[in-house]
């Protein structure tokens, strides 16, 4: 019973989602009768982005409260220590070194210009206080709320702490519908999900995701990786990565493991 009440629940909170995303593009559709408006939501889809996301978790608030309990506690806003924030930062630049460096491969420019489309998404705009606060703020609240904080303590109450790890990664990749993209975004999930267990808190996997939308925009415009050096830039961030999810996690030896606080 309780395999089919945890299905039911991440199905209700991907259906709240959708419908958001759903009731913001009939918008999207009757801006267009104004053009000064629609061409200000074109030329920033971080806007559309922030709205849907603060739409989304206002229901998800509403909707724990009529279960009477705290999403708050549940997902786990704990505080983390000062060393795991800095180990977090340096997980952040290298996601975001890693991301710059395989855009730069001449293989998965030819082949996957997909996951260029979303970097450009996450790090342009017209105006760059929309990039900040659609992608990079709230982009990493709401996505790290639904996916570690709803989707993974979901289920965790049924599965072992890492395959729950590893679930909620797949279905975070599956979202994209994309195979390249799908294992682009597996990769960071996995690296998030990590974080939120070892830390014990949401606040370390959406700090790691912070750091990797500024560092990405920090990148794209003073970048110094060129195709020649990509592969290698790619190694270095990937070597930067561990290093410092291994570091995060001996700090956090206690290993607490996050769990539903159904308060």
């Amino acid at each position: 019973m309780k395999y089919v009440k945890s299905i039911i629940n991440i199905i209700i909170y991907f259906a709240i989602y959708l419908v958001v995303n759903q009731v913001w593009g009939l918008v999207f559709e009757i801006s267009k009768q104004y053009q000064t408006l629609n061409q200000l939501l074109h030329n920033n889809p971080g806007i559309g982005f922030a709205i849907t996301n603060v739409m989304s978790i206002l229901v998800y608030v509403a909707l724990f409260r009529i279960k009477k309990q705290n999403m708050i506690k549940y997902c786990q806003f704990n505080t983390i220590s000062k060393q795991s924030i800095v180990w977090i930062l340096f997980i952040g630049m290298g996601m975001a070194f890693a991301s710059i460096s395989l855009v730069k491969v001449a293989y998965i420019q030819n082949n996957f210009p997909q996951i260029e489309e979303v970097l450009r998404f996450i790090t342009e705009g017209e105006y760059l206080v929309f990039v900040i606060l659609g992608p990079v703020l709230l982009g990493a609240v709401f996505e790290d709320i639904l996916f570690r904080g709803l989707i993974f303590n979901e289920i965790q109450k049924i599965a072992p702490v890492y395959l729950a790890v590893v679930l909620q990664a797949i279905i975070f990749g599956a979202v994209f519908m994309n195979l390249p993209m799908g294992l682009y975004a597996f990769f960071g999930a996995i690296i998030f999900g990590f974080i939120y267990v070892w830390t014990a808190s949401i606040w370390g996997s959406i700090l790691a995701h912070v750091f990797n939308s500024i560092f990405l925009i920090i990148l794209r415009h003073f970048t110094i990786i060129t195709e020649n050096s990509a592969t290698i830039a790619l190694f270095i961030a990937i070597g930067i990565i561990f290093i410092s999810m291994y570091r995060l996690k001996i700090i956090n030896t206690s290993m607490k493991v996050p769990k539903a606080n159904l308060v």
